[in-house]
């Protein structure tokens, strides 16, 4: 989300301070401007994700509704990130600058095949075997209660 934020405004900065004498003005602050939206959006698909999970207490797995919405989310950002990106490698383009387009934009390809290795790794166990969270103490010992922090505490 962080990226998002610091793109966003970093496209929508230079969109604002687009000098007027620039070549295909016009074109380059049509992609400034679609970059922008797209990090935009970016953000508050990223901010859905905590709010899905408001409810849900941090020491357990959410419902499998729930971690298959909030999977979504998290590839939706992804996948949005990587098109505001693509945008703004295709600007550079209009400043002369194709190598370094084509650079940006192989790599920005290899993101996807990354996570999904990745997640491929976790589902074979490549990456060692899963640890989950284990039963929460309040639930083994009934005069325990948890505070805001999550601390035990004797009731």
């Amino acid at each position: 989300m962080t990226v998002a934020v610091f793109a966003g405004a970093i496209s929508f900065g230079a969109l604002v301070t687009l000098p007027p004498g620039t070549p295909n003005v016009n074109y380059s602050a049509k992609l400034l401007a679609v970059a922008a939206n797209i990090f935009t959006c970016c953000m508050f698909v990223a901010m859905a994700i905590p709010y899905i999970l408001r409810k849900e207490p941090r020491d357990s797995w959410p419902p499998p509704r729930k971690a298959m919405l909030c999977q979504i989310h998290v590839w939706t950002v992804i996948g949005l990130l990587i098109a505001g990106f693509v945008v703004l490698n295709i600007l550079v383009i209009q400043f002369g600058q194709l190598s370094v387009c084509i650079a940006g934009i192989s790599l920005l390809g290899v993101i996807p095949f990354w996570f999904a290795g990745f997640l491929y790794g976790e589902r074979t166990e490549w990456w060692g075997k899963e640890v989950r969270p284990q039963r929460p103490i309040a639930e083994s010992n009934p005069s325990m209660v948890y505070t805001a922090t999550q601390r035990p505490v004797h009731a």
